[in-house]
């Protein structure tokens, strides 16, 4: 058995702490996956002159997929402008399951915050990053109230949660 080869990207942490709950640490896409796809599409050989890259405080490693058409061993570099579309492609995906799943609690009557702080201990994030989740998720309610589309219950939550709030 080989061992296995790394990319390393640098997340955001509550996104990091996501994707490693879910696929393990080093992170290790599941094998016919859109994301082994779009790392594979990306890889190059390294430059010459350059090192390879190695990991770096705050950085996720990801293994390599295996492919006869693009060896690990001889394709395991990404530009710049490939890791930020590797993390463009990790952020959207947090992003879907933590619209999903908050949705999903609160249109069966979940208040928001119990809904994201459910997503954070369900995906062992930090609580210290709970404010910021609840935050992007506010951002989207306002971008499509903006478009004048209706983000089904989540408008009215957040109004009635920031009136408790005051309240409270």
């Amino acid at each position: 058995m080989m061992n296995n080869i790394c990319i390393y990207v640098k997340l955001k942490p509550y996104v990091e702490q996501w994707l490693t709950s879910i696929y393990g640490n080093p992170v290790k896409f599941p094998k016919c996956s859109m994301e082994n796809d779009e790392i594979r599409h990306w890889l190059t050989r390294v430059p010459e002159g350059c090192l390879p890259q190695m990991k770096v405080e705050g950085s996720v490693a990801i293994v390599l997929p295996q492919s006869k058409r693009r060896p690990p061993e001889v394709y395991n570099y990404l530009t710049k402008s490939a890791q930020d579309c590797i993390c463009g492609m990790i952020n959207n995906n947090f992003d879907s399951d933590l619209k999903s799943s908050v949705k999903r609690s609160v249109c069966n009557g979940v208040p928001i915050m119990k809904a994201v702080r459910a997503f954070m201990k369900h995906h062992n994030i930090s609580l210290e990053h709970e404010e910021t989740l609840r935050q992007r998720i506010n951002r989207t309610v306002m971008f499509y109230k903006r478009k004048n589309l209706n983000f089904f219950f989540f408008d009215a939550k957040i109004n009635e949660e920031k009136v408790l709030q005051k309240e409270g």
